[in-house]
């Protein structure tokens, strides 16, 4: 039983038991409430590239498995369509505009005032520990709030995935996980956060899980003729057509400086624009053979990533903690993949970038699992893992509800889910009611309409032929507006300073954050 092998049907004697209420909402009828709670952020996750959402790669088994033992949501929803306010916003259950942590690059601290999960659970006599992979998710932006645990570690700087020029950080993130995993046993309560920028670009799986989606991947080869390309163009400002597309091809594989610093580096990237091979993520967007790449080798991240999770299930199971443990995974956001004509994320506030993962398991209960289409969203973590591990959260403030109604088969009318985005271009708003989702710039007003029934992928405005559609949905972005004004000035959420040191900017610049190739 336990996370890898649920049962599906219980005595009539121990649904009974179960219907006891849970807390003071009485709405959650599990009686005895689970004691543990892991959250599992996997950075930059599209969900449509799971099996479990419908892919048809085999990029997911692990996580396919556990899907069927859960509660998958399909069109749930992230507030930001880049790490920082969405990560914030997953612990503290309030939309950017209320907490702040918004600026690009330096999204400030969050303010001590605003309640974080960890610390919920923490006055509850949880222990508390995360174990994430630096870069926006680090401690210094009020992610560590909290957590009594928030280990950095040498080499967290230095590479963010695995290839022959760095450690894989998503393994070594288990090696440290795991153990503090065992040392909590199964009397001690507990909230684990873990969090992996393995999926993030540069895309770079172990060589074997790239050959599954690309055979004849050779990237010893491969790293061998870039690294010649740069030493001639140190040596003689030499370059030619093949080797431009050969690193325009590497754009999103492999950061090309941890190959061979690159002397004039402005004059390199001109002359790779003579050539017809522009440097920038635009233009391997609009190349079909390099999106292929871009897209396989993004798959072939996700099923590396995948097959460590596995080594997660298994630690639960064998420290007897599977039975007792809320496992939630999710994406913080997800990635273009020529969506738009853009790679990347941080910006625009389509689907491709605001649709992430959110499995939830729930063990040991007489709740079978499903899937619900239904528009959840990250916000709504919070209120949802407090009801089901039964904690009061005293006078904390979310914007967020528990979903722990639908788990039951209760009617749970869809809420409006809104969005927003500073880090790159305008800064923008957007709300998803369905069947619509509306975009506004905030500095022109202009407001793009999309009917996501009709047009799933949001290629066509709409905003022309329903006036009405976008006054309401302005209207209720409005409205929000001034809410989160009121929450903000109430909480009393005064935005901290988050000073990046050397390290943390090297750290984002190797992620794409901070650098000027365009990263949409």
């Amino acid at each position: 039983m336990g996370i890898r092998s649920l049962p599906r049907n219980l005595t009539a004697l121990v649904c009974a038991l179960v219907l006891a209420s849970c807390g003071s909402s009485e709405s959650t009828q599990e009686g005895v409430p689970a004691r543990n709670l892991i959250i599992v952020a996997l950075d930059t996750l599209r969900p449509d590239r799971l099996g479990c959402y419908g892919a048809e790669r085999d990029t997911s088994p692990v996580l396919d498995d556990f899907a069927r033992r859960s509660f998958l949501f399909k069109g749930a929803q992230s507030v930001a369509p880049w790490t920082a306010p969405s990560m914030i916003s997953l612990m503290t259950s309030l939309y950017p505009d209320v907490h702040q942590v918004t600026g690009f690059p330096e999204p400030g601290r969050l303010g001590e005032r605003v309640d974080t999960l960890a610390e919920l659970l923490e006055r509850q006599g949880f222990s508390t520990a995360a174990f994430t992979e630096g870069g926006y998710a680090k401690g210094a932006f009020g992610l560590d709030q909290g957590f009594q645990l928030y280990p950095t570690h040498k080499g967290d700087d230095t590479s963010n995935t695995s290839n022959i020029t760095a450690d894989s950080r998503l393994s070594s993130n288990f090696d440290r996980f795991l153990p503090w995993l065992e040392e909590q046993g199964d009397e001690n309560r507990f909230f684990a956060f873990f969090q992996t920028y393995e999926v993030h670009s540069p895309m770079r799986a172990p060589e074997p899980f790239i050959q599954e989606f690309v055979p004849g991947y050779d990237q010893a080869s491969e790293h061998t003729a870039i690294t010649a390309a740069i030493t001639q163009w140190n040596e003689s400002r030499a370059l030619d057509e093949s080797a431009a597309r050969l690193m325009q091809r590497h754009l999103v594989h492999c950061d090309v400086n941890a190959l061979g610093k690159i002397e004039d580096r402005a004059a390199f990237m001109a002359r790779a624009q003579e050539l017809g091979a522009p440097l920038s993520h635009s233009a391997v967007a609009a190349d079909s053979d390099l999106l292929s790449w871009a897209q396989a080798i993004y798959d072939a991240e996700i099923r590396y990533t995948d097959s460590q999770l596995l080594r997660l299930f298994d630690a639960l199971e064998a420290n007897g903690q599977a039975e007792d443990t809320v496992v939630f995974i999710v994406s913080d956001h997800g990635e273009g993949m020529g969506d738009h004509g853009l790679l990347g994320h941080g910006a625009v506030l389509h689907s491709e970038l605001l649709d992430v993962v959110y499995l939830l398991h729930v063990p040991q209960r007489a709740l079978e699992p499903r899937t619900f289409d239904f528009p959840a969203r990250l916000i709504d973590v919070l209120p949802t893992a407090l009801e089901l591990l039964d904690v009061d959260p005293g006078d904390a403030h979310f914007q967020g509800r528990s979903l722990v109604p639908l788990l039951h088969g209760e009617d749970l009318p869809p809420a409006p889910s809104f969005s927003h985005a500073v880090s790159k271009g305008a800064p923008r708003h957007s709300v998803r009611q369905d069947p619509w989702r509306l975009i506004i710039d905030d500095q022109t007003g202009e407001a793009r309409l999309y009917n996501l029934a009709l047009d799933p992928l949001e290629l066509q405005d709409v905003s022309t032929e329903n006036p009405e559609t976008v006054e309401q949905l302005s209207t209720l972005i409005a409205d929000q507006a001034r809410l989160d004004t009121a929450l903000r000035a109430r909480i009393g959420a005064e935005l901290g300073e988050s000073l990046i040191d050397e390290d943390t900017l090297r750290d984002l610049e190797r992620l794409g954050y901070t650098g000027t190739d365009e990263e949409d």
